[in-house]
């Protein structure tokens, strides 16, 4: 059996830049793994690939993104062996903006890779990650990176932000195509100014994030959805350096200098949801 950490994302800061004639969006973004983790374990053996979780909101057939990237995996490396059982501990909220299921994707491409002698390179892996979906590149290596494209565009970046994080999804989802149509029918839209963000990520100056970061979907997530600016209120006023909204929403991050400021905050956020975490950054 073959265990892979999956760490959980969050973007400190997202921009549109354009649409492809697809219809994909074209992004800008600054992404920060963090100490929030699945595990995805790996066993060869059977004659199909299965899908093993104890969170009943997880589907276990091929509409899981651990199953198509498997199917992507092994046709890739041309094996004609279908026997990969897939445990997936989840820890990760679901539909929460913090590419759980991407990062367990990477972890399923990372894992089958040493399972099967190590047949493709990093790079490789992302090219297939690609092909599962745009965040799954990122997940591969996890850490700190620019990503632009669709996602799968990445350029690491140095990062000294050692505070401790605090993560809150409330209780319920969103529809992350829903949300950037909704974007697409903005007017206007206050923009990041994001070699500024770089600057502060590498500086590890959380403060001065607050005067130019942005994620340009929080207004659209917010305008539907008050606990945004809620959560975004109780970790502000319990001192967090900077706090935003993740990919699509719903979930809020905060970072705070002091510990004992972030599980205050987090103590007052789970009178709202159950799903709330102390953390750091996975780099």
């Amino acid at each position: 059996m073959i265990a892979e950490k999956c760490p959980a994302k969050i973007n400190l800061s997202l921009d549109i830049v354009g649409r492809r004639e697809d219809g994909y969006h074209l992004v800008d973004m600054i992404m920060l793994s963090v100490g929030l983790c699945d595990t995805v374990s790996l066993v060869r053996g059977g004659r199909e690939i299965v899908i093993e979780c104890g969170n009943e909101n997880v589907p276990l057939g091929k509409d899981n993104i651990c199953y198509k990237a498997a199917e992507r995996f092994l046709e890739a490396a041309g094996i004609d062996e279908r026997g990969i059982l897939i445990k997936i501990d989840k820890k990760i909220p679901i539909g929460a903006g913090l590419a759980g299921g991407s990062a367990d994707a990477a972890g399923v491409l990372r894992g089958l890779n040493r399972l099967f002698g190590n047949v493709f390179t990093t790079e490789r892996l992302k090219a297939i990650g690609a092909a599962v979906g745009a965040d799954v590149p990122f997940c591969i290596d996890s850490g700190c990176a620019r990503a632009e494209g669709i996602g799968e565009i990445l350029t690491p970046l140095v990062c000294g932000l050692k505070h401790s994080i605090v993560i809150a999804k409330p209780e319920f989802e969103v529809s992350t195509a829903q949300v950037y149509k909704d974007y697409d029918g903005l007017t206007e839209a206050v923009h990041p100014d994001t070699e500024a963000v770089i600057r502060a990520v590498s500086e590890g100056n959380a403060a001065r994030l607050r005067g130019c970061a942005k994620n340009v979907l929080e207004d659209v997530t917010a305008r539907k959805h008050g606990e945004i600016n809620e959560y975004k209120s109780v970790m502000d006023e319990c001192g967090a350096l900077f706090s935003m909204m993740s990919g699509s929403g719903p979930s809020v991050f905060g970072l705070f200098s002091e510990e004992a400021d972030a599980v205050k905050a987090a103590e007052i956020l789970r009178y709202g949801t159950n799903e709330v975490f102390v953390i750091s950054a996975y780099c």
